[in-house]
């Protein structure tokens, strides 16, 4: 745990085999918790971010499924007295561990299109289902932000609108190659 508590950085752990990885959050997890309530560190703050998080907290889980949902359940409920959070992202909402969910204080929303998920939300965060219907006409890159400690607003959604990522990286890519083609330009001319 040392390790994560250098200067800032991005440790992206992906692994195909979905027993390993799971495995290995429940050792990231309890470590990471362990290790800072020993030494009373709270910083650097460290986000963990659960992807197609079904995987790692469903909502019916036994047996070593039971045991990975619960080592994110307690990162979730005591993490945040030590820098550590967890962030998760999922398009099947229904097959979430409920009580990890009431965990979580910021909610980004996009289109829900089954009616399920919707109630599963809708019950789970106190907001209104009538809300969370217009999010079949969002647009791409739409989001309803739901956050009492970000906006102060309790149960009131915020419209966010985001780049397309992937508009911008281009953007940048371009702008780089730009500037490498004028710098080899400038130097072809020096040569010549």
């Amino acid at each position: 745990m040392k390790k994560l508590s250098g200067p800032k950085r991005v440790v992206c752990i992906s692994i195909a085999d979905p027993d390993t990885l799971r495995d290995l959050v429940i050792k990231l997890t309890s470590a990471a918790l362990r290790y800072r309530k020993r030494n009373f560190e709270i910083k650097p703050q460290i986000l963990f971010v659960f992807d197609e998080a079904q995987e790692f907290i469903p909502s019916i889980a036994s047996g070593h499924l039971g045991q990975y949902s619960a080592a994110v359940e307690r990162l979730l409920r005591q993490g945040r007295k030590y820098g550590l959070g967890g962030a998760i992202a999922t398009q099947r909402i229904a097959y979430l561990n409920t009580n990890i969910m009431q965990q979580l204080h910021t909610f980004f929303v996009g289109t829900l299109p089954r009616p399920y998920d919707r109630t599963v939300v809708s019950s789970s965060f106190q907001i209104d289902l009538s809300i969370l219907d217009k999010t079949l006409e969002f647009p791409p890159g739409s989001w309803l932000l739901f956050s009492y400690i970000a906006t102060g607003l309790d149960s009131v959604p915020v419209f966010v609108k985001a780049d397309n990522s992937e508009d911008v990286l281009k953007e940048h890519v371009d702008s780089v190659a730009k500037r490498i083609d004028k710098k080899a330009a400038g130097e072809q001319t020096k040569l010549s």
